[in-house]
């Protein structure tokens, strides 16, 4: 059953809405905004989503200060890691494909060393390599389109994480195959938000939270500071309405599903997360909400269970410590681990299985 959240009462509800790739926030307590006490920075706009930084307990002038530098320092990592930009190192190593090696900087190397050991962990359910096959979909340019049998067939051989090489000595990345392509962007925003949090406490700050277009990190330092509540997006509803809630004093949630970039054909759903493996869009998990202590993990992790299925994806988590998940299925049948209940406080108002 689909239900709003009324009345958080001394906590905030971080609403996970992915719209268009965007996500929106909702701060409840006692009727007023508790980030009124604190502050909460500017929609930056970065990495194709939107980015909020909130900290409280700390002067505005620094908070501001450290939430500028925050978004430069994402637009620096944006500049590096986007396929979008001409002179990205991602564009340049795309380019050469099948040509050269081509030195990168320290993050762009371990986001794509760090995409290997996920694709291998997931037996290529995630891979960075998809991008042939997000093309035909026209999930870049546009329009959306179903590709025939031939073209996928085509484009899949140019997709396969082991066609990857890593100098580890000079920090350069090749594509073995010419035409192969990588793309970040199933690990970015996880990536990201790991470093902020990082930038954060090193910086002093006890408390505030990162939303980074679906990925969200938080921080309470402190046997006092109480925990976040985050809403987790009912993925058939309509923007402002919540699946359920969990609490979380620090650590990443991110959610993915198949309510962002899609479009519907004969009455099927097709969506930007595809099957690296087949080429096809998955249709039995229609969203999928992981938490845990590594932003990127948990971001890649999101992704992976919509290709795995739930049986695999959420087996896959229960086996990674400190990490746990939300799946919901197309017959709207909500499943969770079960240190998701008793780590985090999970309520679901939908069936649950």
């Amino acid at each position: 059953m689909k239900k709003r959240v009324k009345g958080i009462i001394n906590s905030v509800l971080i609403i996970l809405l992915a719209a268009a790739s965007v996500i929106f926030l909702v701060y409840l307590t006692k009727g007023r905004s508790e980030v009124d006490e604190g502050y909460r920075s500017p929609t930056y706009f970065a990495m194709d989503t939107t980015l909020e930084i909130c900290i409280k307990g700390m002067p505005e002038k620094i908070s501001k200060k450290i939430a500028r530098e925050v978004f430069l320092w994402v637009k620096e990592l944006e500049r590096r890691t986007s396929r979008f930009l001409e002179k990205s190192d991602v564009s340049e190593v795309n380019r050469n494909a099948g040509v050269s090696r081509v030195k990168v900087s320290p993050d762009t190397f371990q986001m794509v060393k760090e995409s290997i050991k996920l694709s291998e962990m997931t037996e290529g359910a995630f891979d960075i390599t998809v991008a042939p096959l997000m093309e035909i979909y026209g999930f870049y340019s546009h329009p959306y389109r179903i590709p025939k049998r031939s073209e996928i067939d085509r484009n899949i051989k140019l997709v396969g994480w082991k066609y990857i090489e890593l100098d580890r000595k000079e920090k350069t990345i090749m594509l073995t195959k010419p035409g192969m392509q990588i793309d970040l962007g199933g690990i970015a925003k996880g990536y990201a938000i790991e470093k902020i949090i990082r930038m954060m406490k090193n910086r002093g700050v006890k408390r505030g939270f990162v939303n980074f277009g679906g990925a969200i990190g938080v921080l309470s330092i402190g046997q006092d500071i109480p925990s976040w509540t985050i809403g987790i997006r009912d993925p058939r509803g309509k923007p402002e309405d919540v699946l359920g809630t969990l609490s979380l004093k620090e650590g990443y949630v991110s959610s993915s599903g198949d309510y962002e970039r899609y479009f519907i054909k004969n009455k099927r759903r097709y969506f930007h997360i595809l099957d690296p493996r087949t080429g096809k869009c998955p249709d039995k998990v229609i969203s999928a909400t992981v938490v845990g202590p590594e932003g990127a993990l948990a971001d890649a992790m999101s992704t992976a269970i919509i290709v795995m299925g739930r049986s695999k994806g959420m087996g896959l988590v229960r086996n990674l410590p400190g990490y746990e998940a939300v799946v919901v299925e197309k017959g709207k049948e909500v499943f969770y681990t079960i240190g998701m209940k008793k780590k985090f406080a999970l309520k679901i108002d939908w069936k649950l299985r």
